[in-house]
């Protein structure tokens, strides 16, 4: 008996139809399957191409962050090469299964090509890092992922997606990176200097100073009663050590002043100032000093007088002046009054004919005679006027030059 199956029309099957379903269905498995492994591999080589884009990002930020750390950077590039190669075997074993030809020679290219890409911009970090290491930045610890401080950030594998182990802690306080240089706001920002020696920690004057081995002229600290004072010390002319108690030499700084600003000194160490009255006092109280003045015209030319006993009283006694002594290129015109002269200011009259010199007379506060005197060094300054200035209203030595002559640059210093 036949063991053929009758076609609906009732004949029977023909020689071999059976055997064409069962390879069309076999097929259509097959067919499926590699549809299904296609699918698999492209969104496993998305991911891969995910991971892979992740860590050339991560050397990008590496290669801009300046000073990274070298091993980080051998550890990523093992673990790129670790998982180009697994791409590289997975794309090629995926191939070769779904297609009869087996793997094309585009992903092969296109992983040559990336891998020299990469290997040529490690070669230009180690380059730039090596030439950058000796100056930047020191390091603390291996960088992780997050490129955090203060303690070690968690790394990631390439290879499987997972966290790697968490970095060694950093100092506590403190980020991971120990800077050698200014940051930007440093940098933007002028760090204060100073051309001020160091404080003199008790001298009564520069000569002490002078004497301790400070021989560059400056302003120092220096100790009168319980308190310290400022005050420019001229290490330079004449075997040097002198207290400079005035100077005048650019007209930067005005001096018609009261009585109180006289008493406790006024303008710029550095330029022109008035010491004080009371600081001259307490100086003068201490030692026998000697006064010198030097004194400049406009035509550069220089002269000094120098008095060899200079003393000023205290406040009571309105500051009363002793002066003895002359000798110098300038003249006396200063100690040749008859009797001691009073301080005066513009707003406190002490000259002995009550003349009113101080308003009258460049509205400088100054040691006034009865007859206003022959001498002004705190009078206007007039600049370059020559010989036609206003009569004693400028910076007046008769001696040397007259009463209409306001001289360029003027300075009284002590010495005992």
């Amino acid at each position: 008996m036949s063991s053929k199956k009758p076609f609906p029309n009732g004949e029977a099957a023909p020689e071999g139809s059976v055997g064409r379903h069962g390879n069309q269905r076999t097929l259509g498995i097959v067919l499926a399957l590699s549809g299904l492994a296609s699918v698999v591999s492209v969104v496993t080589l998305l991911f891969v191409v995910r991971e892979l884009t992740f860590l050339r990002a991560q050397q990008g930020a590496l290669q801009d962050h300046q000073g990274r750390d070298h091993d980080q950077l051998v550890v990523l590039r093992s673990q790129l090469q670790d998982l180009m190669q697994w791409k590289h075997e997975l794309g090629v074993k995926t191939s070769e299964q779904l297609t009869p030809e087996g793997p094309t020679s585009s992903t092969e290219d296109w992983r040559r090509a990336d891998s020299a890409t990469f290997w040529k911009s490690a070669e230009v970090h180690h380059r730039s890092k090596r030439e950058a290491m000796a100056n930047t930045v020191l390091f603390h610890g291996k960088l992780g992922a997050g490129l955090g401080c203060s303690s070690g950030a968690p790394g990631r594998d390439g290879r499987d997606g997972m966290q790697g182990p968490a970095g060694p802690p950093g100092p506590p306080g403190q980020c991971c990176i120990e800077r050698q240089t200014p940051s930007p706001e440093e940098a933007t920002t002028p760090t204060p200097t100073s051309t001020t020696p160091e404080p003199s920690g008790g001298a009564q004057d520069c000569s002490e100073l002078y004497a301790a081995g400070q021989t560059t002229s400056g302003v120092y600290d220096i100790r009168l009663g319980s308190s310290n004072v400022q005050t420019y010390c001229d290490m330079d002319t004449a075997g040097g050590g002198w207290t400079v108690i005035q100077r005048r030499q650019d007209g930067s700084v005005r001096f018609d002043r009261t009585w109180e600003e006289y008493k406790h000194g006024f303008g710029n160490k550095n330029g022109e100032y008035w010491l004080g009255n009371e600081n001259i006092h307490l100086l003068t109280s201490q030692k026998n000093y000697t006064l010198r003045v030097d004194l400049e015209g406009w035509d550069g030319q220089t002269a000094y007088a120098t008095y060899y006993s200079f003393r000023v009283s205290g406040e009571s006694d309105q500051y009363l002046l002793t002066l003895s002594g002359y000798s110098g290129t300038a003249r006396d015109s200063m100690g040749n009054y008859n009797t001691e002269p009073r301080f005066s200011t513009v707003d406190r009259d002490n000259d002995a004919w009550s003349s009113h010199c101080s308003q009258s007379y460049g509205q400088g506060g100054w040691w006034y005679p009865g007859n206003c005197g022959s001498s002004i060094l705190n009078g206007r300054y007039l600049d370059n006027c020559g010989y036609s200035c206003p009569w004693m209203q400028g910076v007046v030595w008769y001696g040397w030059r007259g009463l209409r002559y306001s001289l360029k640059a003027v300075s009284m210093k002590i010495r005992p």
